[in-house]
């Protein structure tokens, strides 16, 4: 799998990345080993995934493949008056890295943001101090509901290293959005590393969105809705 730099941190991440809201044998799974033998090495992990059970399930591939062969994502979704920066912080120590059996993770998400109140400055200062405390190395969030743009520009508009990736919904019934093509040239400009989520859409609703992207019949369907989310 090719590998490519993730915005202005320079780190070096596959072009795929493992989704993890999805079930693992926590003794050897296959999928995870057989995704890392072909140099996907980033597992996109998260608190809510799997019944909660995310973190636990991938320990031991972790121990098994080695901690410095891996990029480890988490991610932690709060709302309501759960949301402050401190009960993040209470949810990565108390839960997401004792679980794990790890001592910190490379990137670490504000999960599926939808309140530009998330991007204010003491949720940022949140990020900094966990950066500083080595708990984290990279900062940001996610974000798939109705103002990904807004959200997306808000973050250009603190840039990089404030706001380090936003992984986004994106998938090929959007190529050509003009509104969120531009959200996603700031956010380039500003150095802000973007990961698209959720690419695969539906295939089946959308083949007149699809078939476009297939060409001379070089890509089968599948081929062609992830090539319009690399380009």
């Amino acid at each position: 799998v090719p590998r490519k730099k993730l915005g202005a941190t320079g780190a070096d991440i596959p072009i795929i990345v493992l989704g993890c809201s999805q079930k693992f044998d926590a003794t050897y799974d296959k999928v995870l080993h057989g995704a890392f033998k072909e140099g996907v090495n980033y597992l996109d992990a998260a608190q809510a995934y799997a019944g909660g059970q995310c973190h636990k399930s991938i320990a031991a591939f972790i121990e098994q493949v080695g901690r410095k062969n891996l990029w480890i994502t988490s991610k932690v979704m709060l709302s309501g008056k759960t949301c402050t920066p401190e009960m993040y912080v209470t949810r990565l120590e108390q839960s997401v890295l004792p679980d794990s059996r790890i001592d910190s993770v490379e990137m670490f998400f504000m999960h599926s943001v939808d309140n530009p109140r998330q991007l204010e400055p003491e949720f940022i200062k949140m990020g900094d101090d966990l950066k500083k405390r080595g708990l984290i190395k990279y900062f940001g969030f996610s974000c798939h509901m109705g103002n990904v743009v807004e959200l997306m520009n808000r973050a250009a508009s603190l840039g990089a290293p404030a706001i380090d990736c936003i992984q986004f919904r994106y998938n090929f019934t959007q190529y050509g959005d003009a509104e969120l093509n531009k959200a996603i040239d700031a956010c380039k400009k500003a150095g802000i590393g973007l990961i698209a989520m959720k690419t695969q859409g539906s295939a089946v609703a959308f083949e007149d969105k699809w078939q476009k992207f297939k060409s001379t019949g070089k890509w089968n369907k599948y081929q062609a809705v992830m090539k319009a989310g690399w380009q």
